[in-house]
């Protein structure tokens, strides 16, 4: 009779398992579904702006993207705080080339045939638009989703296997700030790397997207 009851328990507690981890991923799965459908909606536009600030221990990089239906115009501006170089460079985006203006400290020069890319929306939700149900399942089950606030926003917070943290608007879909755990720095140590995002739709202008004057950088 001992031994009935020890393997129904086992059994009741196997089953409680299962039932958790059913809806573990079902929660997960719906979430995600829901959140992608807002972000397509929310991209609709071609007109928009990105702000993306990077944090890191030894440096600090803003990156300004404006993009209209014709043309597009990435500002970017770093600064290393180990020796307190700036790096102020332009690159135009059109149909034809991409040209970056670069300036360093007070060098400046242009590159007609940039291989910069444009900074676009993040789309944090390929990672579950695996082919496989294997590998999807295997991603919504290292998934975990928490509710939090950011900025006055309500959020989600996701962690998955491809970031530490990730805070994603629960009405827009867009993802406002990462933080990547463990990343190796280029002298070994672990450093955790703070990447936060605004967004303004509909808003840039032509002038937005001027390129400099090019008797600046002769």
């Amino acid at each position: 009779m001992e031994m009935k009851k020890v393997f129904k328990v086992i059994i009741l507690i196997i089953i409680l398992l299962l039932l958790i981890t059913v809806i573990h991923l079902l929660r997960n799965y719906f979430i995600i579904r829901k959140l992608q459908n807002k972000l397509t909606e929310t991209t609709l536009s071609k007109n928009y702006q990105i702000k993306q600030t990077i944090e890191q221990p030894l440096s600090y990089v803003v990156l300004n993207m404006f993009q209209t239906e014709k043309q597009g115009k990435l500002v970017e501006h770093r600064v290393s705080l180990e020796n307190f170089e700036v790096l102020e460079n332009i690159t135009i985006f059109n149909d034809n080339s991409v040209t970056t203006y670069n300036k360093l400290n007070d060098e400046k020069t242009i590159n007609y045939n940039s291989t910069t890319r444009q900074l676009k929306i993040i789309n944090p939700y390929n990672l579950y638009t695996s082919d496989s149900d294997s590998s999807l399942i295997i991603e919504l089950f290292k998934t975990k989703i928490s509710t939090i606030e950011y900025n006055n926003k309500k959020c989600f917070c996701i962690s998955n296997s491809m970031t530490h943290d990730m805070y994603i608007d629960k009405e827009t879909g867009l993802v406002l700030r990462t933080l990547n755990g463990n990343v190796t720095s280029s002298n070994g140590d672990n450093i955790e790397i703070e990447n936060k995002y605004m967004y303004v739709f509909d808003k840039v202008t032509n002038e937005d997207v001027l390129e400099p004057n090019i008797n600046d950088y002769q």
